[in-house]
């Protein structure tokens, strides 16, 4: 089994997306709009956590149930 290469293009495009919708999206359109298998998003979904998860951001990722939204840190509402 081969370890899926994560492309930096295909987490902009998803913290593009996530930006413009603004609301919680489902993973299964998420994956329809990047145009990739919904095997390979929860890869992706880690792989911006992981960098919004730095100090010096501002927002994070708050899943729910099978919808993922792009939100301000709780640290920086207000």
């Amino acid at each position: 089994m081969s370890t899926l290469e994560i492309s930096p293009e295909i987490v902009a495009k998803l913290e593009a997306l996530l930006f413009i919708y603004g609301e919680p999206l489902s993973t299964k359109k998420i994956a329809t709009l990047l145009e990739i298998p919904p095997s390979e998003l929860l890869s992706y979904i880690e792989a911006f956590k992981s960098e919004l998860a730095r100090a010096e951001r501002g927002l994070a990722l708050l899943e729910h149930n099978d919808a993922i939204q792009l939100i301000t840190k709780p640290d920086f509402g207000n």
